[in-house]
């Protein structure tokens, strides 16, 4: 990647301050991971920038699509090995916690998005179960599970909604 790529880069980043990077040096961070192959930071933010979108747009099924994106560009970018060089570690440090953050905000849109959408059950379904599988532990599960359990009982899954949204076995629909 030449110069010009950083620069165009750095121009979409200016444009865009809600990003969570907010300095040079985490542009710059993200820049030199990109330059060693570790991660696309590019592909990140395109995906960041599209689920944001999206979520704005309160489109539950590209929602969906970006945050699952989305987060594995972000944990992908957490993953990356911690370099050995002192100068290099601060670099690396931001961009783990800026991955981090990203994640946790795609976790934040299916969430939003879900509750959002209580008019289509099946959506509300399918986002809260996106996020149930994206991280079972998630801080924001508490806050769409009444719209989930609404959601399964709309839809006729009244018994999953008894069991928390655990899928109904053979045997208890006997």
């Amino acid at each position: 990647m030449g110069w010009g790529a950083a620069t165009s880069a750095r121009a979409s980043f200016e444009v865009s301050p809600d990003h969570f990077l907010t300095s040079s040096a985490s542009f710059f961070g993200l820049r030199l991971l990109d330059w060693h192959g570790f991660a696309a930071p590019d592909d990140l933010e395109d995906a960041y920038a599209k689920l944001k979108e999206a979520q704005t747009k309160k489109d539950a099924d590209e929602v969906k699509k970006w945050s699952g994106e989305t987060s594995k560009l972000a944990r992908a970018l957490v993953a990356a090995p911690q370099p050995t060089d002192a100068a290099e570690a601060d670099a690396w440090k931001q961009r783990v916690e800026y991955g981090k953050e990203v994640d946790t905000y795609t976790e934040y849109a299916l969430s939003a998005t879900a509750m959002q959408s209580a008019a289509e059950p099946a959506k509300t379904i399918a986002l809260v179960e996106a996020l149930i599988a994206q991280n079972p532990k998630s801080k924001y599960l508490d806050e769409c599970a009444g719209s989930y359990l609404a959601a399964l009982e709309k839809a006729g899954r009244g018994i999953e909604a008894v069991r928390g949204g655990e899928p109904a076995r053979r045997s208890d629909a006997e």
